[in-house]
C-alpha cells in the first residue's frame, strides 16, 4: 500500500468519525456519518481534477491496470490513488526533443581506440513518440527508459568508435555520428521503447578529449615537426642558393662598350660545390655587415691584446 492510499483511507476514517461525532451531538447519527463521508468524497474527486498541458501526456492506470493516455486537456481521477493512479516512474512526460549526454557524468567511461583510450562527448536528441502506443512502450517497456535511451546509443556508437584509431576518429567525427543514427538496430531498439531521433540532429559525437599525458606528448610532437620543417625549408633555401651560384659561375659574361658592342666574353666556369660555398658565406658576411650599424670590434689572434674598432655604416663626416 502506498502512502497516497494511506493518506487516503485515513481521510476517509476521519471525516466518518468527525461526521459521526456531530451526529451524536445532534441526534443523528447514521446522518452525521453519511454527511462525513460525502463532505470527504467531495474533496477527494476535486483532489483527483488534473490538467495535462500543451504537448505533454499522462498515463492513468485504474486498479493497477492501463486506463488510458490523456493528452492536452483536462480529466478527473476516479478516488485517486485508490482507484485511479499516475502510472509510475514514466508517467507524466512530454513530445519534447530531448538530449541525453552520453559520458557527461562518467569521467572514467572511454573508449578504447586502436592507439589508446579517449573520453568522448556524444549527444543523443529524442522525444517520445505522439501515438498511444508510442507512449504506453516508453512507459512499460522499461523502468528507466531515458537510461536505457543511452545505452542503446552507447551499445552502437562504442563499436564504430573502437574501429578507428584517436586521430581517425576526431577526423571522422561526423561521419561516425551519421553511422550510428542510421544504424537500423539502433532505430529497431528505440523505436521498440516508443522513441524517435530527432531527424535533424539526431547522434551527435562533438570531441574527443584526449587525457593529458597524451595532448602534452602530442604538443612537443608538433613543435618538433615544426621545428624540422622550418630546419628543412633553411636548408632547402641554403642548398638552393649554393645550386644558383654554381649555375651562373658557369654562364659566359659579355663585356660591351658604350655603343653597345660586345668587345670581351668571360667564358663560365665549372664551380665545385665547396667553392660556391665560400662565395655564398662570403656574400652573407659582407650582407650582415651592410645591415649593422655603429661600430664592430676586432681582435687579431696573431696579435694578443690588440683590438680594433671600425664603424659601420656611419657617415664619415660625423
Amino acid at each position: 500500500m502506498n502512502i497516497t492510499t494511506l493518506v487516503n483511507i485515513v481521510g476517509v476514517l476521519l471525516f466518518s468519525i468527525i461526521g459521526a461525532t456531530i451526529g451524536i451531538l445532534t441526534g443523528y447519527i447514521i446522518t452525521g456519518i453519511i454527511s462525513g463521508i460525502i463532505i470527504w468524497l467531495g474533496i477527494y474527486l476535486i483532489s483527483g481534477f488534473t490538467i495535462v498541458s500543451p504537448n505533454e501526456f499522462l498515463v492513468i492506470e485504474r486498479l493497477g491496470n492501463f486506463l488510458r493516455v490523456v493528452k492536452e486537456g483536462w480529466t478527473i481521477l476516479c478516488l485517486p490513488g485508490l482507484i485511479d493512479v499516475v502510472a509510475p516512474d514514466n508517467g507524466r512526460g512530454d513530445f519534447k526533443w530531448h538530449r541525453a549526454d552520453l559520458y557527461a557524468d562518467e569521467p572514467d567511461n572511454k573508449i578504447d581506440f586502436k592507439d589508446g583510450s579517449a573520453k568522448v562527448k556524444m549527444q543523443v536528441w529524442y522525444r517520445v513518440g505522439e501515438s498511444e502506443a508510442d507512449v504506453k512502450e516508453w512507459v512499460y517497456r522499461v523502468q528507466d527508459s531515458p537510461n536505457r535511451v543511452e545505452e542503446i546509443a552507447d551499445g552502437t556508437a562504442r563499436p564504430l568508435l573502437q574501429k578507428e584509431t584517436i586521430d581517425s576518429a576526431s577526423v571522422n567525427l561526423q561521419t561516425i555520428s551519421d553511422s550510428v543514427r542510421r544504424d537500423p538496430e539502433f532505430i529497431a531498439s528505440l523505436k521498440e521503447m516508443g522513441v524517435e531521433l530527432d531527424p535533424h540532429k539526431g547522434v551527435i559525437i562533438t570531441d574527443i578529449v584526449l587525457p593529458k599525458e597524451i595532448e602534452e606528448s602530442r604538443q612537443e610532437t608538433i613543435k618538433g615537426k615544426r621545428e624540422a620543417d622550418r630546419q628543412s625549408a633553411q636548408g632547402g633555401g641554403y642548398a638552393r642558393a649554393i645550386r644558383a651560384i654554381m649555375r651562373e659561375a658557369q654562364k659566359e659574361i659579355e663585356i660591351r662598350n658604350e655603343a653597345g658592342v660586345v668587345i670581351k666574353i668571360i667564358p663560365g666556369r665549372k664551380t665545385s660545390w665547396a667553392e660556391a660555398v665560400a662565395i655564398y658565406e662570403k656574400q652573407r658576411g659582407l650582407e650582415v655587415l651592410q645591415s649593422k650599424t655603429g661600430a664592430i670590434n676586432f681582435v687579431s689572434p696573431d696579435l694578443p691584446g690588440i683590438m680594433t674598432s671600425i664603424g659601420i655604416n656611419q657617415d664619415p663626416k660625423k
